[in-house]
Order: C-alpha cells, then structure tokens, then sequence
C-alpha cells in the first residue's frame, strides 16, 4: 500500500488522507468506516496536482493517530464520489509492520 497526504498550499493540516491499495484502487480516509474507494483523489495523489504529497506510512499513520485525518464529507457526496470497491480497514502498526 503507498500512501498520501492531501494538502492545500499553506495549510497546516490536509484535507484528505488518502493510499493506493494493493490492487491499485485509490481510498480515502473517512471517519466510521475506514478506507473507501475514491477514484476522484487520483488526479491530487498521481498526476502533480499542488498539495498532494507521498508520504511514508508511519506519517500518515501519525496524522491518523492526530487527527488530522482531513474534511468531513456528508453522505451524499460520499455516495456521489465513492467507487463500488467494499470499504477495507485502516491498517494498523501491525498490518503495514511497524
């Protein structure tokens, strides 16, 4: 799994949390139920887009654990973004090795 933080210019905390599954389907981070497909974040994470950051996964980890996990967003723009993958669980220091 490869991992991002997504960040305004100038911010101090992201906007998004997001990674790239083991089966290439980008996910974000959402409050309540974990990792959901997101395929609309892959234009910030793989193609430059200001803010959009790699990061190692003890950081965003760390950011997790803050949390400073991102916006909240409300159901119905969830349910018109998200992808049809199932939701996965957020790993843990055990599931990515730490």
């Amino acid at each position: 799994m490869r991992y991002w933080v997504l960040q305004d210019s100038g911010s101090d905390a992201p906007y998004a949390l997001t990674v790239l599954d083991d089966g290439n389907l980008v996910r974000r981070y959402v409050p309540g139920r974990g990792l959901v497909h997101f395929p609309d974040d892959v234009d910030e994470m793989l193609f430059g887009e200001p803010g959009g950051r790699e990061v190692d996964q003890d950081e965003w980890l760390d950011l997790l654990r803050s949390g400073k996990t991102g916006v909240t967003l409300p159901d119905e723009v969830l349910a018109k973004f998200q992808g049809q993958a199932p939701d996965l669980p957020v790993p843990d220091d055990e599931t990515v090795g730490g």
